[in-house]
């Protein structure tokens, strides 16, 4: 049960990305040489997505878990037994290159995402709202 969703995915519903009143553009690090650039006015709806996103991880990682304490062999020959272990060890327990490991990390890497959007976000409408007071009348 690996969560994996394109970009398409975390977006969709989003409308796009549709300009700003004045284009505006952030430039976010992610860190380790990755940047983008992103339309200022769709840092909101990145934020909702990419937040979707994580809900949808973290309920892959509960149905895991259910099915964990579920996984009952379908008889109780040593073939089938061993199966539904191996079936377990692979997909669903907390080990390197297991699914839950996976989706962990999808989950932190998501959730970087979202906080550095959300910064980036914060940063610019601090900065917008001292440009603006910097234009009214005795500003």
């Amino acid at each position: 049960m690996i969560a994996l969703l394109s970009v398409g995915e975390i977006c969709q519903g989003t409308g796009g990305f549709a300009m700003g009143p004045r284009d505006a553009k952030a430039t976010i690090d992610f860190g380790g040489g990755t940047k983008f650039t992103v339309d200022v006015a769709q840092l909101d709806n990145l934020i909702k997505g990419l937040t979707e996103a994580r809900d949808k991880v973290n309920a892959i990682d509960l149905m895991a878990r259910e099915t964990n304490r579920m996984a009952n062999a379908p008889s109780e020959e040593q073939y089938s037994q061993n199966a539904i272990k191996q079936i377990i060890e692979r997909t669903i327990s907390d080990r390197d290159g297991t699914h839950t490991k996976a989706n962990r990390a999808y989950h932190a890497a998501l959730d970087t995402m979202i906080q550095k959007l959300k910064s980036a976000r914060d940063q610019y409408a601090g900065t917008e709202g001292v440009n603006q007071n910097k234009l009214k009348p005795g500003g």
